[in-house]
């Protein structure tokens, strides 16, 4: 039994501790919830208390909107029972609108949105100083005119222009002419074509009919090939290239040379020019020296003979003798 009275007596210990846990902890979120409740109520009030300040404004400007409308002309409606607005021309006559002010100079309906922009236009400045001038002068339009009057003056013009020399004494000259009394004009749109060396060397160059014009940049030099000497003949177009084999190439490249009457057969742009190009001897030649590509004057040096050349130029008996890359034999070539 006393074992029993003291498992009862721990039970009862550890329900009013869970109890307790609970009630403060009610008690914080009440606590934590009525402060976030204060906060929210304070902000709402702050921002109650500026739309009633700026509702206290705009009514004050509103009013003066109005008593500026009702000077100038504008002419404020009254909505009816038939849910239309009404304005009253006279003691007698009514007219329906179709807003809520009208202004009979410039004939608009207008609404408290648009009121003050059209009381600021110029359009209407302009026929309420044709009809109505000392209304005008007097003040009606006085918004318009602090507008304009606080406009800043433009500034002068530069009485000098950056083309006149500098350090000059005295009175300036007038706008657009120098100290000495000629008008200073930028030409700099005119003479662009004849800025450049380059293009006045190749006018000269083709008037009187000579070479390439030299490069002033920089660049290496350009000449031509061998292949487009003046006593040789003519050049021919590649298959590949498009363009003749005296073409323009830098100082200094290099071409494979192939001695005609090699077995193994050349490979790429030096063999479609060897089928294609006229094969030629040039002096001082030996064996038949391929000259595609070379500079004027450039040493020759011996390379490996080309096969396709060789079909050309070398007797048929002697191609049908001997076998070609792949053991077998050939005729003779035309």
């Amino acid at each position: 039994e006393r074992e029993e009275a003291e498992e009862l007596q721990r039970q009862w210990k550890e329900k009013a501790a869970s109890g307790q846990s609970k009630a403060q902890t009610a008690q914080k979120e009440a606590l934590r919830w009525n402060e976030w409740q204060r906060q929210q109520d304070r902000k709402q009030g702050v921002q109650q208390r500026q739309e009633k300040r700026e509702d206290v404004k705009w009514e004050k400007k509103w009013e003066g909107i109005l008593q500026r409308a009702q000077k100038e002309g504008i002419m404020e409606a009254q909505w009816g029972d038939d849910d239309k607005w009404w304005i009253q021309l006279d003691s007698k006559t009514w007219r329906e609108a179709n807003d809520q002010f009208y202004c009979p100079l410039c004939e608009k309906y207008l609404n408290d949105g648009n009121l003050l922009a059209h009381l600021d236009s110029i359009a209407h400045g302009k026929k309420l100083a044709w009809n109505q001038p000392e209304l005008a002068a007097s003040g009606a339009g006085a918004p318009r005119a602090a507008a304009s009057a606080a406009a800043p003056a433009p500034a002068p013009a530069a009485a000098s222009m950056p083309g006149d020399r500098e350090g000059d004494l005295g009175e300036a000259p007038p706008l657009g002419s120098t100290a000495s009394g000629k008008w200073n004009v930028d030409t700099s749109y005119i003479n662009w074509r004849t800025a450049d060396p380059n293009r006045l060397e190749q006018r000269r160059s083709m008037a009187e009919g000579g070479g390439p014009p030299p490069r002033h940049d920089g660049l290496p030099e350009l000449q031509r090939r061998a292949g487009a000497q003046e006593d040789g003949p003519r050049p021919r177009r590649g298959r590949r290239q498009g363009r003749p084999h005296g073409g323009l190439v830098r100082q200094g490249a290099r071409h494979a040379v192939r001695r005609h009457g090699d077995l193994r057969l050349p490979g790429g742009r030096h063999r479609d020019r060897l089928d294609h190009a006229h094969l030629r001897e040039a002096p001082g030649d030996e064996g038949g020296l391929c000259t595609l590509g070379r500079a004027p004057g450039q040493a020759q040096r011996p390379g490996r003979r080309a096969a396709g050349a060789l079909r050309a130029h070398r007797p048929a008996g002697r191609a049908a003798e001997e076998p070609d890359r792949a053991g077998r034999g050939r005729g003779p070539q035309p």
